[in-house]
């Protein structure tokens, strides 16, 4: 007689195996094979077959609908946003650390924005400039995040990566919702306080001047004001002068 642990094992491994076909031969929105199809490949049951998807669907990496074949879902920073806030949960020090790939990504960001010359980001960095401006003229400290969390959206875009994007939505995400979750809110980034205008001023003109070198330092005084907030608070969180 089969164990449930054996059992639940057995269906991970189909679920990783099947994990990993997808990632090789279908495209997004494509259509998984039927049930019929997948239990005869594997070997196992319909049954077992639909415990499978339902891991595969957890995993963010399809859709399912009742009566109709699975589709393959692109991947979304959502999905990467819960994975890294469950690894992160409840542990300030990995905070500081994932705020630090954090900051190493926007340095990377502020280099590709000033390399880039394209319609689309000369367009980004009009954004950019737009959202500088209503950073100047916030008249509160929400107004004042609304306006920064424009600015950086808009200099992710400058740079012209997918790859970029999708990491750094998905690190913003776990960070924000984690600390919400597991501080109330007592860790929440706040620019208002520990960053200044000077630096996103410092950092646009470097983007907007096509001057990669300049970008990075700023990013980097940026990220070193931001992150130096960030440990404060966890310091005080913790207790610890």
């Amino acid at each position: 007689m089969e164990h449930a642990g054996s059992t639940e094992t057995r269906v991970e491994d189909i679920a990783d195996a099947l994990q990993q076909r997808i990632a090789d031969e279908f495209e997004f929105g494509a259509k998984l094979p039927s049930e019929s199809e997948l239990s005869e490949r594997y070997g196992i049951s319909r049954a077992t077959v639909r415990e499978v998807l339902k891991i595969l669907s957890g995993r963010g990496l399809i859709e399912l609908g009742r009566g109709r074949r699975g589709t393959v879902t692109r991947p979304t920073s959502q999905v990467l946003g819960i994975q890294l806030g469950a690894l992160v949960r409840r542990d300030p020090q990995r905070l500081i650390e994932l705020a630090q790939i954090r900051d190493f990504l926007d340095e990377f960001v502020a280099q590709r924005a000033a390399e880039q010359s394209s319609p689309s980001a000369s367009h980004a960095v009009d954004s950019a400039r737009s959202a500088l401006g209503r950073m100047r003229d916030a008249a509160s400290g929400d107004a004042l995040g609304v306006a920064n969390g424009e600015f950086h959206a808009a200099l992710i875009d400058a740079a012209g990566s997918e790859v970029l994007s999708f990491l750094l939505d998905g690190i913003e995400s776990a960070l924000v919702s984690t600390q919400r979750s597991a501080y109330g809110g007592r860790l929440v980034r706040d620019e208002s306080t520990v960053d200044s205008l000077a630096v996103h001023e410092q950092l646009f003109d470097a983007v907007a001047a096509g001057k990669p070198d300049d970008a990075r330092t700023a990013a980097r005084e940026h990220a070193r004001l931001v992150r130096a907030g960030l440990r404060q608070r966890v310091a005080a969180l913790l207790g610890i002068r």
